[in-house]
């Protein structure tokens, strides 16, 4: 285990509805000894600015700097060991070198949970002394980058021997126009074939509703979406309602998403149309389908039949404690 004592981190990560995996690594860390400062990679969560920034991309730049700018002045007397960015999507190689040059005695480490979808980052990669990906093609792409899959939190262990079911499968996640067909076609085969299903359809906000279906020709109903993200510890309560867990990959990503782990911690069988997910050493067929996002069959017998339980070293390794292992393993 990773002993950090007394080491100062400077962590920059996604705050929004993945701000429960940003503060579980901050606990984690904390756990260790390390004296934790958090920040959001983004300026701001709100839709507007973020669709300031889709349109103003010529300004956009500057407006990030500034709000770096105030990260360092703020941090730069207690003087961070370690810079820990997770995702950082607006992190080129030029801010990168100017946090360097403030931040001299720091390490920087980089973990990357999206998909790059082919692109190649080299100048930004070698500007982090240590840089992981989720995503085995993004690796092949990008050889500075270590292969690291994500994580399960703790909660999803601790509701693995329950077993009172209120669905067969469900689905929660965020709903965009390219989505909508697929989550569609799902809903339908369930209801014909009298499978009970719970989906959650999060839209971020009216704003962003308007601009992805309305401008794209799309008319779906609001009263299919949900205006509020569904908690953290919501989204564990559904688990433990249900036999199956249902996740989708709409890219070209390769790498899984953090409900193949949350299944596997929880006990619930996962489905997925990302075929990837064969090559990971926790797969079963008896645990894990693999089905077509276009041609939906899920035999009852496997949403049925009982979980087999993985091994623990299996476990711990996609856990957030085994996850700081590896990621900070050389500091």
């Amino acid at each position: 285990m990773s002993d950090l004592q007394g080491k100062h981190v400077l962590m920059i990560s996604p705050y929004g509805t993945c701000m429960h995996y940003t503060q579980a690594m901050k606990k984690e860390l904390e756990s260790r000894g390390a004296e934790v400062r958090l920040y959001d990679e983004r300026p701001s969560q709100k839709a507007l600015a973020k669709i300031y920034i889709y349109f103003f991309r010529g300004v956009a730049p500057q407006y990030f700097k500034h709000y770096v700018e105030k990260i360092i002045a703020e941090n730069e007397v207690w003087g961070p060991d370690v810079v820990y960015i997770v995702r950082g999507q607006a992190f080129d190689a030029k801010i990168l070198k100017y946090m360097r040059e403030r931040f001299t005695k720091a390490k920087f480490i980089f973990y990357q949970w999206d998909p790059l979808c082919g692109k190649k980052i080299p100048e930004i990669l070698e500007q982090y002394d240590y840089a992981y990906s989720f995503d085995s093609d993004d690796v092949k792409n990008n050889p500075e980058f270590k292969f690291r899959p994500s994580i399960f939190l703790n909660e999803y262990v601790k509701i693995a021997d329950k077993k009172e079911f209120k669905y067969d499968v469900c689905f929660v996640g965020t709903i965009y126009n390219n989505r909508w067909g697929v989550i569609k076609r799902y809903q339908d085969y369930f209801d014909a074939f009298g499978i009970k299903s719970f989906f959650y359809l999060y839209m971020a906000s009216w704003t962003l509703y308007l601009w992805d279906f309305i401008r794209k020709g799309t008319f779906v109903s609001p009263k299919k979406m949900q205006f509020k993200p569904m908690t953290y510890l919501e989204n564990v309560e559904m688990v433990k309602e249900s036999k199956c867990v249902l996740d989708f990959v709409y890219s070209k990503q390769t790498g899984l998403s953090m409900r193949a782990f949350e299944s596997m911690a929880a006990h619930r069988k996962y489905i997925t149309n990302n075929a990837e997910v064969k090559n990971y050493d926790f797969y079963n067929p008896t645990n894990v389908l693999v089905v077509d996002a276009l041609n939906p069959v899920i035999p009852r017998e496997f949403i049925n039949s009982p979980f087999e339980p993985v091994d623990e070293r299996i476990l711990y390794k996609y856990s957030i404690q085994g996850f700081i292992d590896e990621t900070f393993q050389s500091v």
